[in-house]
């Protein structure tokens, strides 16, 4: 069975269980939660670190405790966020309003509104050349929370928002990991939603200053139903994307397929690559759950076209 370490403030905590980790690959954040008869004081936030096998897992905040009231002692439960979770949560100061983006890059924006909540941005190769773009970030309200800005920059480009277990914030077009080879499992599930599949995916895209047209492109599926097809408005970036945004949206469709596994003492990551009946699907969420008698990972596996966006 594997060693699994929690430190709170620095200091290991030597009684705890049931510990409960979700994570998913396109998400800003990650949660953790576990049970201790030790009373942690989370006023301030208390800094968490989980560490299994000597590999970090997870960098983030208390932000509940339930203290069970009852005469026979239970324990604490204790709720977590990665670092990044604030970013979910909360606005930035009104002196930072309006957010000056005349001669400024998406990273150098990002960079600014990331700093102010002690949040380090990192940037893949794959997006480099998108980040250093100059950008115009319009819209801008005091009561948006900042991630909300941040998505609204990443959408112009097509790019895709992450996290590692640093709690660092990750701006990628290319979310793959390491293929992998899976163990035995407990059980499989598959889902299969048909509904999310159309003829046609249409992008209206948005009309240049000097142009009295509209960009549109469209992307199909050729053994779709005919009388199936969804239009789409493109609310961000410029007519240059508008392709790729089409493509995008055509394999958002596979999100209502999936394959499920459930593995016994094992780990596996976000990101990750199975092969599958020859068909390479990527590990999209994670459900991780470590007790005295054991720890399973239950993980849900999307078909990888959905984040290909190069």
């Amino acid at each position: 069975m594997s060693e699994i370490i929690i430190k709170v403030d620095g200091k290991k905590i030597e009684y705890f269980d049931n510990v409960s980790f979700s994570d998913q690959i396109d998400a800003v954040s990650s949660t953790l939660s576990f049970d201790s008869f030790f009373d942690i004081k989370t006023y301030e936030f208390s800094k968490v670190e989980v560490i299994r096998d000597g590999f970090l897992l997870f960098t983030g905040k208390i932000f509940g405790k339930t203290k069970p009231e009852d005469p026979t002692p239970k324990p604490f439960n204790y709720k977590c966020y990665l670092l990044t979770g604030i970013l979910e949560d909360s606005a930035l100061p009104l002196e930072y309003y309006p957010i000056q983006t005349k001669n400024k890059t998406l990273k150098e924006i990002v960079e600014k509104i990331c700093g102010y909540f002690d949040i380090t941005v990192k940037i893949d190769k794959s997006a480099t050349s998108d980040v250093n773009k100059n950008y115009t970030l319009q819209d801008q309200n005091p009561d948006e929370k900042a991630i909300d800005i941040i998505n609204k920059l990443c959408s112009q480009q097509n790019l895709i928002l992450t996290h590692n277990a640093k709690g660092e914030l990750i701006i990628t077009k290319n979310i793959l990991g390491s293929s992998v080879n899976y163990p035995f499992y407990l059980n499989t599930n598959k889902t299969y939603n048909y509904r999310n599949f159309y003829k046609n995916y249409v992008i209206l895209g948005q009309q240049s200053i000097d142009s009295e047209t509209t960009k549109q492109a469209t992307d199909t599926w050729a053994s779709i139903d005919e009388k199936r097809n969804i239009t789409k408005i493109q609310s961000d970036g410029d007519a240059e994307i508008t392709d790729k945004q089409v493509k995008a949206f055509k394999y958002d469709s596979y999100k209502g397929n999936t394959f499920d596994i459930q593995f016994h003492d094992h780990f596996v990551n976000v990101g990750s690559v199975f092969v599958v009946k020859n068909v390479k699907s990527i590990v999209n969420s994670i459900t991780y759950n470590y007790k005295s008698g054991g720890e399973t990972c239950g993980v849900s596996l999307l078909n990888v076209k959905v984040y290909e966006r190069n």
